[in-house]
């Protein structure tokens, strides 16, 4: 019973449940004892609720934040953007698999570079080992900043 009292206090009862509130407090004593007693509690709780702050612990705060977002700011530039390495890394793949599968012709600046199956294989297992590294190395930055920033806050 005292579940539905809470839940008509917070105005989370459905229309059966209001009725059956109503009919209560208007019949049971025990009941609007039970009912005067909650509504007491929530009252003295609400009313404990309300916490001022202090423009000075305020300000304290903000500046704290602020501050942490500049070192975080100024921390977080990399040399190059993720996309460019990323797009750089699938242009060199491309161009390794275009290469090979180009039939034998003969470049006037051509270098005659032996592309059998060992050296493409090694060169897509270091490219794809390059992206997996810059891939984590991203998402470690991105949970280090999530986690400094749940920091902050807590």
């Amino acid at each position: 019973m005292e579940d539905l009292i809470w839940k008509f206090i917070d105005s989370d009862c459905n229309d059966a449940e209001v009725q059956k509130v109503k009919h209560l407090l208007s019949s049971d004593v025990a009941f609007k004892a039970l009912y005067d007693e909650c509504v007491q509690l929530n009252d003295l709780l609400t009313d404990n609720a309300v916490v001022t702050i202090s423009p000075t612990f305020k300000s304290k705060i903000v500046s704290k934040i602020e501050s942490q977002l500049v070192v975080e700011r100024q921390s977080n530039k990399n040399i190059l953007p993720f996309w460019l390495i990323v797009s750089s890394v699938v242009a060199a793949i491309i161009a390794l698999i275009v290469a090979s599968l180009m039939p034998d012709q003969s470049a006037p600046l051509s270098f005659e570079l032996p592309i059998d199956q060992k050296s493409m294989s090694i060169a897509i297992w270091s490219m794809g080992s390059f992206v997996c590294l810059v891939f984590t190395d991203f998402v470690l930055k991105r949970t280090s900043f999530l986690k400094q920033r749940i920091h902050i806050f807590s």
